[in-house]
């Protein structure tokens, strides 16, 4: 009986016939490489990146709000300050807010504060051609802050007496007369509207009483000479 075993040339003839496993070792080397490239790609593949998530801004801090400005309006004056041009000037106050001042051949007196309905500071612009405020005295060197028409209505907080008996000199506030009630139907007050004629630029707001009793800026305020107005030394009176 002949023997089933084949030499190596008859397999060779043969070709890629089964061996007892029933494969050809060919195909199954094939089969391994398509198994590795397959592999191999699996490895290779990149996963898609994930959309970057934008980052949460970071909430913002509520805006601090700027510090109120004053209003215009309720700027008030500084009466004082009409003191500073004058040569050789020094004032006191007084625990009654009255104050004395000396400058250089004047005594003055006075207050800073509007005045007051039974003030006797009222007092209203006597020249026909009316009367021009200035913000010093004697007029020699002195700007003029506005101009008055006669009649204008005025609060005298300041007057200053000549020592030598010349020519005295008064700080006044024009005012309308709506700011005082003692007016309201009072002949003394007058009839002249409030207008005065600026001199430069004319301040913002409306002319009153602030806070702290002062008129505002948008009162015209300077010197004219004592002669030039009429000061109701007996206070408006009922003025009927």
């Amino acid at each position: 009986m002949k023997s089933e075993q084949m030499t190596d040339g008859e397999r060779g003839l043969r070709g890629p016939e089964t061996y007892r496993e029933g494969r050809s070792p060919t195909g199954a080397l094939w089969l391994g490489m398509v198994f590795a490239m397959l592999a191999t790609a699996a490895c290779g593949r990149t996963e898609p990146a994930a959309p970057a998530t934008p980052e949460s801004a970071a909430p913002s801090a509520p805006a601090t709000p700027a510090p109120a400005m004053p209003e215009l309006a309720s700027v008030e004056a500084d009466p004082l300050a009409g003191m500073r041009h004058i040569a050789g000037v020094n004032c006191n106050r007084s625990e009654s807010g009255i104050h004395t001042c000396t400058a250089t051949g004047y005594d003055l007196s006075g207050a800073d504060r509007a005045c007051m309905e039974d003030d006797t500071g009222f007092g209203a612009v006597l020249d026909e051609g009316g009367a021009t405020l200035l913000d010093r005295f004697p007029a020699d060197g002195a700007s003029p802050v506005a101009r008055l028409p006669q009649g204008q209505f005025l609060c005298v907080q300041f007057v200053a007496d000549a020592t030598a008996g010349g020519e005295g000199w008064a700080y006044v506030t024009a005012i309308p007369t709506a700011l005082v009630k003692r007016c309201e139907g009072n002949a003394s007050c007058g009839a002249v509207p409030f207008a005065p004629a600026w001199s430069g630029a004319a301040p913002q707001g409306a002319c009153e009483v602030g806070e702290e009793g002062r008129y505002t800026i948008a009162c015209p305020a300077g010197w004219v000479p004592r002669s030039a107005i009429e000061e109701y030394s007996m206070g408006l009176g009922d003025g009927g």
